[in-house]
């Protein structure tokens, strides 16, 4: 056995596997007695690597993209799904789906395939109130305490709270908060 670039061969016994990196030409040459025969292969080595979105846990009812990058020019399947890059999708209920993609790369008739799966989960249904103390209409200047109530009670690891004045002004990062509102005195002239 030779090859062209250079590949070790095990020359003795059964040999073990090669693995080349590039486009490779092995020649064998096969001799009994006076007659000999050779024969050669041209192994087309084609290379690419697949980049694919982490599995991901999401709210239900909210979209979500699953992307994938190959390094080849290539097509791509999803299942479920289409056959485009990316894909959107989202659930109307609580669900776990793996999505496969099959990545297809090389000249046609002589391709190669990757695959890999992403797993999409929902977060356990919830919903959030707020509830107001002492109540929700006050004196300028009066505190008002705020609570982040979530239904069903559940424990809160992984929960974040971001309170926000008119939807623009942070106000606050935990799950109550007591809030006095700035008071602003207008007078005449």
């Amino acid at each position: 056995w030779t090859s062209t670039p250079p590949v070790q061969i095990d020359q003795t016994g059964a040999p073990a596997p090669v693995f080349p990196q590039q486009t490779t030409l092995f020649k064998v040459n096969a001799v009994l007695g006076d007659c000999s025969i050779e024969k050669t292969l041209n192994v087309i080595v084609l290379n690419a690597t697949l980049t694919v979105s982490p599995d991901m846990k999401v709210c239900v009812g909210q979209p979500f993209t699953l992307n994938a990058t190959g390094t080849a020019t290539g097509t791509y399947a999803w299942n479920p799904g289409n056959d485009e890059p990316s894909i959107t999708d989202q659930f109307d209920t609580p669900n776990s789906v793996d999505y496969i993609l099959l990545y297809t790369y090389g000249p046609v008739g002589n391709t190669c395939q990757l695959t890999d799966t992403v797993n999409v989960s929902t977060f356990p249904d919830f919903s959030v109130e707020i509830i107001a103390g002492p109540d929700s209409i006050l004196n300028a200047g009066d505190a008002i305490e705020l609570d982040a109530n979530i239904l069903p009670s559940q424990i809160l690891n992984g929960f974040t709270f971001s309170w926000l004045e008119n939807g623009i002004k942070p106000v606050g990062d935990t799950q109550k908060i007591t809030y006095t509102p700035e008071t602003h005195i207008v007078t005449g002239k």
